[in-house]
């Protein structure tokens, strides 16, 4: 019996420090997450489903997750979501979250977006990425937080289709270019060169729409913040790029 005691409360400690530090979710003290019995009931049910430790992580977060996108919550859900992405990226190829685990919580994510109508981009600039570099969005990491991008700032401004995929582009870029930043300091490993020449491509080929767009000051407005914050990744990345 103590043995299994001790294993439990080990089990327990390792969920809470993931969620604490690998998920940057506060479970004390957080009044946007469950209460003390509440949450010590979902361990329970992490545990008696023999899920490893990361696994009842990630089954935590995600129902978290799920709580902020329903409560309206949309940055916090989104910043949340990037982090869900970046754990399952790098937890899948080790076996410490396993693939049938992963595609069962996954299917509860996308059932939470689809309730609240965070769903796709339009077709058009959907489709110009694709004809520009041949892969879609979606493959990309964090489509969602893309997408809630994109509706936030084309929403509050009125921009012609030429400057709406200049915008798509650059948030894609600034998203990617974070993922790759973030998984050089967490693996401590090299980074992707072609991923890394994708962003740069992306960037490159957003500042070609923006100049063929009639609002061209309005575009470089709205999206200052994420040019000034993709030169300033880039060049801790190694990419020396003109007039930086």
């Amino acid at each position: 019996m103590l043995g299994f005691g001790n294993s439990r409360k080990k089990y327990n400690g390792a969920v809470d420090q993931k969620l604490n530090n690998a998920y940057q979710i506060l479970t004390r003290g957080n009044p946007l997450f469950p209460g003390a019995l509440a949450y010590l009931e979902l361990i329970d049910n992490a545990w008696n489903s023999k899920m490893t430790e990361d696994e009842g992580a990630l089954y935590i977060a995600m129902l978290y997750y799920c709580g902020l996108i329903k409560g309206g919550f949309n940055a916090d859900a989104s910043s949340l979501l990037s982090r869900i992405e970046s754990v399952v990226d790098y937890c899948l190829p080790r076996n410490l979250i396993s693939q049938a685990r992963w595609a069962v919580f996954k299917q509860e994510i996308d059932k939470a977006n689809h309730a609240t109508e965070i769903k796709r981009l339009p077709n058009e600039q959907e489709q110009n990425f694709f004809d520009d570099f041949g892969i879609k969005i979606e493959e990309l990491p964090h489509y969602m937080e893309v997408t809630i991008h994109f509706k936030r700032l084309t929403a509050s401004n009125k921009l012609s289709k030429e400057a709406q995929t200049a915008l798509l582009y650059r948030i894609v870029a600034f998203l990617l270019i974070t993922y790759i930043r973030d998984e050089r300091h967490r693996t401590r490993e090299k980074v992707n060169p072609d991923l890394l020449s994708l962003a740069v491509l992306i960037v490159d080929t957003s500042i070609e729409w923006s100049e063929y767009s009639e609002d061209y000051e309005q575009l470089e407005s709205i999206s200052a913040d994420f040019n000034d914050s993709i030169e300033h990744m880039l060049y801790q990345l190694g990419v020396r790029r003109e007039g930086t």
